[in-house]
């Protein structure tokens, strides 16, 4: 009785070692997520002004002309 005691014992514990394993994967993939969501947007707007800053000196060039 007693090793069928410690069998399930150590399957609970195996279980709950499972969960918090899936549950701590699954958090570090999310928030690796949004750090490449958050890196892509600050990207976008970098070109954005860079275009814009392009597109300024463009026209200053045409009107010097």
């Amino acid at each position: 009785m007693r090793a069928r005691q410690r069998g399930a014992a150590l399957l609970t514990a195996l279980l709950i070692v499972t969960l918090v394993a899936t549950l701590a994967a699954a958090m570090v993939w999310r928030q690796m997520r949004a750090v490449h969501i958050e890196a892509a947007d600050r990207a976008r707007v970098q070109a954005h002004w860079a275009l814009m800053g392009a597109l300024d000196w463009a026209r200053l060039i045409l009107r010097e002309d």
